[in-house]
């Protein structure tokens, strides 16, 4: 799940929207995309944001694929050896 949100907010990033607006240009997505260019901008922006949010978090979790630590090992005595 973590990839998919890096994914979409590498896709989304606003900085994309011209690219994306070549990329589909002559295609009926294309085209609401630029007849609501603001609209576009400001959509594409928000998922950015909560798609980064949650790419960030999911990779810096605690516990991600990572083994914990082990606990000190003490002596018969109850001390730390």
């Amino acid at each position: 799940m973590r990839y998919v949100m890096a994914a979409l907010a590498l896709i989304t990033c606003p900085c994309h929207l011209a690219v994306l607006l070549l990329a589909l240009g002559g295609t009926a997505v294309g085209a609401a995309l630029a007849e609501h260019t603001g609209l576009t901008a400001l959509t594409m922006t928000g998922l950015f944001v909560v798609s980064a949010w949650g790419a960030v978090r999911a990779f810096s979790r605690e516990g991600s694929g990572r083994a914990p630590a082990a606990p000190p090992r003490l002596s018969r005595s109850g001390r730390r050896p």
